[in-house]
């Protein structure tokens, strides 16, 4: 039904303040969050069976916005990261560092609802793309636009030209 998805689309915008711990586990399920993250050099998880307009092909090089972000970790096979990055505190060492999850879906595994959890607002794009396949991942698709797109050509401008002229078949070839 769509209360569940509406419920966990309410819950799981989980953006860090100043206020927040730095780490917690999330009371009753296994859940860890590492909170007042800077990030950088987001990618997508190519295994992701939420991926539906998103693609994971290229990685977005470069830090993050914002320096409060939520990052997951679990070793329990409900929660499945759609968005990996690296901290950005491994940036002056050289050294590449471990990939963060900073959007996870759950798979309902562990208490039989299904959601995306994301560790930050809509204002990175990624977040915005991931957000569009969530909804029609949650809905069955019900919720979903089609992904074919009709291009129009216009031929009849290749009739006008200078007065005067004409078209040759080189022209056309």
């Amino acid at each position: 039904s769509v209360l569940p998805f509406i419920i966990s689309l309410l819950l799981s915008s989980c953006k860090a303040n100043e206020n927040s711990l730095q780490s917690a586990q999330l009371k009753g399920f296994p859940l860890f969050l590492h909170s007042n993250l800077g990030l950088r050099d987001c990618s997508v998880n190519p295994k992701s069976p939420l991926l539906f307009i998103t693609k994971a092909r290229e990685v977005e090089h470069g830090p993050l916005p914002g320096d409060d972000w939520t990052v997951f970790q679990s070793n329990h096979t409900t929660y499945e990261p759609v968005l990996l990055a690296r901290g950005r505190s491994t940036e002056a060492s050289g050294a590449p560092g471990p990939l963060h999850a900073a959007v996870v879906q759950d798979l309902g595994l562990h208490d039989g609802i299904q959601r995306v959890l994301f560790g930050n607002n809509l204002n990175f794009w990624l977040h915005k793309l991931v957000l569009v396949d969530a909804v029609s991942f949650l809905t069955g698709k019900r919720l979903s636009l089609a992904l074919e797109r009709y291009i129009l050509v216009d031929i009849d401008d290749i009739f006008v030209g200078k007065e005067g002229t004409r078209m040759k078949v080189s022209d056309v070839k």
